[in-house]
């Protein structure tokens, strides 16, 4: 295949004269902008036929990008698409044989759509000259708005209809050229009979331009009879496409044999013609922009547009009535907001620790910022002192900028930390612990009391502390600002340390702090919250961290949340949102439940209710076991065909009444190793295996399973606990998951794969392993269980995250996304290279052209998934802020959708909260013996605000209030907004939702909402060395 590179077409376009290259477009260029490619369509007409007659249920085949759906839907037209040689044409004429119904269809599909910034970029080629005509075979008018809205141009469009008047056209004009019709004009040419050729006129135009500039080809496949002829006939003349005949194309895409002859034809007469890969049209037409030098107020200003479209958050203030809530945060009165500056000599590799030698254990804190300038918090005399020989001009007191209020990481922030860090053991007289990154001050004086102990053996009896050990009360502080006030949040946790001195075991601190921490709930974190408080005032009334002038001094107590008390600072902007339902009919909505398992008990799964359309109800399960083993796993498997009643948490775990039962299919479990869908594996051949040649072993059963893919839905692989060692390897050079690398793996074989451990098959509680089992299996098998309510269904909702794979060479960064739709219905995962990537502090972000390239992939994998169904609202969920080469990328990505949200979601926070009751008496407050509520909304300022997803639930589906886990106090997510207008409720209640919809397991929900939740999970699945490419895959492959 003749291919030219992209970086030298982009380098000789930019120095070629103006209106050297004609561009044509085909229906790939349009995808971004919501109208759909032919081959999308095909499937869509496919499923209305069979809807149609009845044979399936449409709604239930609405995602047409399934693998399952497609096998189902392609095995009534396998034999007609033996016959057929342009299958859009026929099955659009079989679909909807009146020409009317036809050109009515395509109407309502092109109308009232917004031009992406491709569009717009060609329109500034239009503009700056480079480009005077397009040639197209879409019926849109993208171009035209494109054109019109940039520079109020006119142009002229030439159809079929005015096509006889085209010599009299005007070559000044930019031109656009709609070989097969305008639909707002034109009898649109689409089945066979129509396209077999151009209008006459149409065709000698076409031949004449040939000769006379060269062709660049976008987003077309060449699928045409027409077009195919008339280009051929082109290069008949000698002189055809003197500048080139370039045709993009996708990566992994090759193109047809008949149009490899014809560039290699093209290149034989200018040797300028070949294929190009391309990322997609909006990337490219971007590119071409930016290399011509060209500049639009316009399209320059779509990312600082975007970005003033964030409008605050607004919560009103909770009624009197409401309890207050006690926070962990103690507001500043006031703090450091000036340093002592001056430049310094001491530069260079290992500066940091020159600096830090050179202060000793002096009472000063300095930090190096750009251009050698020191900043330092002490006294002024000293400063002096210590640093005489490294201070290159005097001492001058300087403000601190707002801006670094806000990054957590600043010199200044860190400062901060310092400081607190040396009054805490100066004046407070208190212990500090380091270790790496983990920093815990604590309290020689206080050991966990007996009574906590014996606390936490009324439901552990064999809690105890080992001889030697000791575990004393401690706390981890932070420093937030929230609208430039500095709180300061109080963490109380614990220090475990040998009477020796000696380093304490790992496992036992790791035991003993696990199970302490989750032993304290509300009322007793509550009790320490106010123990440490108590205690930092008794050790300094005045509550201040002071090193010279420079001081921080506390308030008189933590602050509040939703109700004021007293003189205390209160976050009084408060709200609950409810628990969000679940809806187990795809139309019912009466058929809802906040439960699970209860909704699946009592109503069976969301796909029972599109009726079973003669489809058979069975899932076939194939196993790969150790021979020693399968008869254990074959056991466990059946198991789940039988009721079993739960031993555990009872208030939430239903009676499981067997798997049929509860999914309304039947599951197919291979009864013995001779059987075709069972592989065993010689556990004595394999004794000496490392854990790469297992893999490969592994990997050659998978292959084998490939072969009847077609009869497979799920495949069982037991790893029992003697095959262990073989479940990584991971040192500087490789990070290799078995888990991890075989889903990879199987993805491209088209099979599923659902791992079975030792540690399943002997958990004390059967009733939830067969529940979360079942469901596992369910899913992976295409069944959907249920799902959420959506107001928009043209709403994609993108979790974004990155894997950095280290390799002996080089790092690797890759931008993992997961689609779900507006229903929380997982769609899609991509795991795309970022070839730009930009660290801070060791966390990989996007650059502007990365953020471009992966966000328009997703945007055009989410209108492949049913090409009738728009995009008008995008939400992207990501753990780590956006920055704005981050902001400018995607804003420029989605030029066309009004309704964004770019939203942080950040996971560790360090803030907590205590749930308060009325005392009896009525004098006042006390710990409530439950946490906080989950669906608690804290707004902190315009842009942020905690949402508890984990916490207390009541029901009447439950038995008694809920507290999942049972592990200490909960921790809210901090979300943050970086660009959207949706009220604070929304997107709460957005949130809320995707943590009830991943499938993997049964639980009520998930603390993290399911974008997240799988984008962290397939970052890491793509720290592996197996290769998935640039493909979107089903989401069900990874679960």
């Amino acid at each position: 295949m003749r291919r030219v590179d992209k970086d030298t077409f982009l380098r000789g376009f930019k120095v070629l004269s103006n209106q050297s290259f004609d561009l044509f477009l085909g229906a790939g260029a349009s995808i971004s902008s919501g109208i759909p490619s032919g081959s999308d369509l095909v499937w869509h007409f496919k499923r209305e036929i069979l809807a149609s007659k009845g044979i399936i249920n449409g709604k239930k085949f609405q995602d047409l990008k399934v693998e399952t759906n497609r096998k189902i839907i392609q095995s009534y037209f396998a034999e007609e698409d033996a016959k057929v040689p342009n299958p859009y044409s026929y099955y659009f004429e079989k679909c909807y044989p009146d020409l009317l119904v036809r050109q009515e269809f395509l109407s309502k599909l092109v109308r009232d759509k917004n031009p992406s910034i491709g569009f717009m970029c060609l329109a500034a080629l239009v503009e700056g000259k480079k480009v005077n005509t397009v040639w197209t075979t879409n019926f849109d008018d993208l171009i035209e708005k494109a054109i019109t809205a940039l520079n109020f141009l006119s142009c002229q469009v030439v159809s079929p209809d005015n096509a006889r008047t085209v010599q009299n056209f005007r070559s000044d004009i930019p031109t656009v050229v709609k070989l097969h019709g305008d639909f707002r004009y034109d009898a649109l040419q689409n089945t066979d009979a129509e396209l077999q050729q151009l209008e006459e006129n149409l065709h000698n135009y076409f031949i004449q331009a040939s000769t006379q500039r060269g062709l660049l080809v976008v987003g077309y496949s060449g699928g045409d009879e027409s077009v195919l002829q008339t280009l051929e006939k082109a290069l008949e003349k000698p002189n055809a496409f003197p500048k080139g005949l370039i045709w993009c194309i996708p990566k992994d895409v090759t193109p047809s044999e008949r149009l490899t002859n014809l560039i290699e034809k093209a290149y034989s007469q200018n040797q300028r013609s070949g294929f190009m890969v391309i990322d997609s049209f909006d990337y490219f037409l971007h590119e071409l922009y930016t290399v011509c030098g060209l500049q639009n107020v316009q399209i320059d200003s779509i990312a600082k547009e975007r970005f003033e479209q964030r409008k605050p958050f607004r919560l009103s203030q909770s009624p009197s009535a409401t309890t207050p809530i006690l926070l962990n945060a103690i507001k500043a009165k006031h703090f450091p907001k000036t340093v002592f500056t001056s430049k310094t000599n001491i530069t260079g590799e290992g500066r940091w620790k020159k600096l830090r030698e050179v202060i000793g254990n002096a009472n000063i804190i300095a930090a190096i910022g750009k251009e050698n300038t020191l900043s330092i918090f002490g006294e002024e005399s000293e400063i002096k002192q210590v640093l005489k020989d490294y201070l290159v001009d005097e001492l001058e007191l300087k403000d601190i900028p707002d801006f670094l209020f806000h990054r957590p990481d600043s010199f200044y922030v860190m400062m901060l930390y310092e400081l607190i860090e040396k009054s805490l053991i100066n004046d407070y007289q208190l212990t500090l612990y380091r270790k790496g990154r983990e920093r815990k001050i604590y309290s020689t004086q206080h050991q966990i009391s007996q009574q906590e102990m014996q606390d936490i053996q009324k439901f552990n009896r064999n809690f105890k502390i080992p001889q030697g050990y000791q575990v004393f009360e401690a706390i981890e502080f932070k420093v937030e600002f929230v609208n430039k006030d500095l709180f300061l949040l109080i963490c109380p946790t614990i220090h475990i340390q040998t009477t020796t001195g000696a380093e304490p075991d790992k496992l036992i601190v790791q035991n003993l702090s696990n199970t302490i921490i989750s032993n304290r709930w509300n009322k007793k974190y509550g009790e320490k919250v106010s123990f440490w408080f108590k205690e930092l005032k008794r050790r300094n009334p005045d509550l201040s961290f002071r090193l010279g002038d420079f001081e921080i001094k506390l308030t008189d107590y933590y602050a509040t949340a939703a109700r004021k008390m007293g003189n205390i600072f209160c976050f009084d902007s408060y709200a609950k949102a409810k628990e969000p339902l679940i809806y187990f009919h795809h139309q019912d909505e009466s058929k809802q439940s906040i439960h699970p398992i209860n909704g699946l008990k009592l109503l069976g799964p969301l796909e029972e209710s599109f009726g079973a359309n003669g489809i058979v109800l069975k899932i076939q399960l194939a196993i790969i076991a150790p021979d020693t083993g399968f008869d254990r796993v074959k056991s466990h498997l059946e198991s789940l065909l039988n009721p079993v009643s739960p031993t555990t948490e009872k208030e939430y775990l239903k009676d499981y009444p067997g798997f049929d039962a509860v999914f309304k299919k039947h599951l197919v479990i291979p009864n013995s190793t001779q059987s075709e869908f069972v592989i065993t594996i010689n556990t004595l051949e394999i004794r000496n295996y490392s854990a790469i040649q297992f893999y490969e072993l592994i990997k050659s059963k998978i292959d084998k399973f490939a072969l009847k893919n077609d009869s497979i839905d799920c495949v069982a692989i037991y790893i029992p606990d003697y095959w262990r060692h073989f479940r990584e390897l991971k040192n500087e050079n490789t990070y290799f998951d078995l888990h991890d690398s075989l889903k990879l793996y199987a993805v491209k074989k088209g099979l599923h794969l659902q791992f079975i451990e030792d540690k399943s098959i002997k958990y004390n509680d059967q009733a939830k392993v067969k529940w979360w089992l079942s469901l596992g299996i369910y899913v992976k098998s295409n069944g959907t269980p249920w799902k959420v309510k959506t107001d928009n269904t043209e709403t994609a909702f993108v979790g974004l995250g990155y894997a950095v794979r280290q390799n002996a060479r080089n790092k690797v960064v890759l931008g993992s996304s997961q689609i779900f739709d507006g229903n929380g219905n997982g769609l899609r995962f991509l795991l795309q290279p970022i070839e730009k990537p930009v660290f801070y502090n060791k966390n990989p972000f996007m650059s502007k052209e990365d953020a471009f390239r992966l966000v328009t992939n997703i945007r055009n994998t989410y209108h492949k998934i049913d090409p009738v169904i728009g995009l008008k609202k995008l939400v992207l969920h990501k753990t780590t802020h956006f920055t704005r080469d981050e902001m400018d990328g995607i804003c420029n990505a989605l030029e066309g959708i009004d309704n964004i949200e770019l939203l942080q979601i950040q996971q560790f926070s360090n803030w907590r909260a205590i749930k308060l009751r009325k005392k009896q008496d009525g004098s006042g407050h006390e710990f409530d013996g439950f946490p906080i509520d989950r669906g608690t909304i804290i707004q902190l300022d315009e842009f942020s605000f905690l949402l508890w997803t984990h916490g207390l639930v009541q029901s009447n589906e439950l038995t008694k209030p809920y507290y999942q886990g049972k592990r200490g106090i909960p921790t809210p997510l901090l979300i943050k907004r970086f660009r959207g207008t949706d009220p604070i409720e929304t997107v709460a209640n957005d949130i809320l939702k995707l943590t009830k919809m991943n499938w993997n397991g049964a639980e009520l929900y998930k603390t993290m909402p399911v974008t997240i939740d799988f984008s962290k999970r397939l970052s890491v699945m793509g720290k592996q060395l197996e290769e998935l490419g640039n493909k979107a895959y089903d989401f069900r492959y990874f679960i």
